[in-house]
């Protein structure tokens, strides 16, 4: 389960933040942006309850 922890969290945030640099980019040529809003609402929600299982497991 610890490697879900310190392999999971770390590359998903990697995709997060590259979500967040398209999204960016789509919002500066003025193209849609909904999959970068559902992606993002998708990856906030993964990182949180990895995050609080995460902090569940030690304590």
């Amino acid at each position: 389960m610890e490697y879900l922890y310190f392999f999971g969290l770390p590359v998903l945030g990697g995709v997060w933040f590259y979500n967040l640099i398209v999204l960016l980019r789509n919002l500066h040529n003025r193209r849609d942006i909904h999959n970068q809003i559902v992606l993002g609402t998708a990856f906030s929600v993964t990182f949180v309850f990895l995050f609080m299982l995460a902090f569940l497991s030690v304590h």
